[in-house]
């Protein structure tokens, strides 16, 4: 008897895995549109992840002497958009287009990925700081936007698997980026880091 109940525990196992399985490809395959927004998340998430690992070695680099006061400028240009701009982000959220709204915010990031190499070119850090606190700026607005955007891509039997692939994407994007982002950073160079930052951008926009 106990056996048998191994058994059966064991068949029911592999049929919910089997239905998760399958519930995770029935999203791709009926949600073409969501399947679009995973691949301008992973754009986004990508180039995002660039961006913040350049920038920590590019201020290390131009702050000779005051690397530890000019990292905690850094860290304040970054965090201090989101108290401000996240509340401004869910206003516009429900008051303009979504996905126009992204796209716009995708553009504009690119352009301050421009600016990044500027800095990079003169050697100034005050660009940096500039360029970090517009790209915060950005950033900031645009989470409270794509926050919403899963729920009006998918049927609401396929959210809960929606929410957890996009959790997954966001999770992995983040990993698999640092790590890139850290090897070209140290072994090609940060200018490239912001090349790449401003493509995937434009990739996101057009997606």
């Amino acid at each position: 008897a106990a056996e048998q109940q191994d058994e059966n525990e064991e068949a029911g196992e592999d049929i919910t895995a089997s239905s998760s399985s399958s519930s995770y490809r029935a999203v791709f395959s009926h949600n073409k549109q969501y399947r679009w927004y995973l691949a301008a998340k992973f754009c986004q998430r990508l180039g995002e992840t660039f961006v913040r690992i350049a920038n920590l070695v590019a201020v290390q680099d131009l702050a000779t002497g005051k690397e530890g006061s000019s990292l905690a400028l850094l860290a304040t240009y970054s965090l201090l958009p989101k108290v401000i701009c996240s509340q401004f982000g869910g206003y516009l959220a429900d008051r303009r287009d979504r996905r126009k709204l992204m796209i716009q915010l995708d553009v504009f990031a690119a352009i301050v990925s421009l600016l990044f190499l500027v800095a990079l070119r003169f050697e100034s850090l005050p660009l940096v700081f500039l360029a970090t606190l517009l790209r915060s700026t950005v950033y900031s607005t645009y989470l409270p936007i794509e926050n919403g955007i899963v729920p009006l891509l998918v049927p609401p039997d396929d959210l809960p698997t929606a929410v957890t692939i996009t959790n997954w994407a966001h999770s992995g994007t983040t990993c698999l980026g640092g790590i890139v982002a850290g090897v070209t950073a140290a072994d090609i160079g940060l200018d490239i880091c912001y090349w790449i930052d401003c493509i995937t951008y434009i990739a996101s926009a057009f997606l």
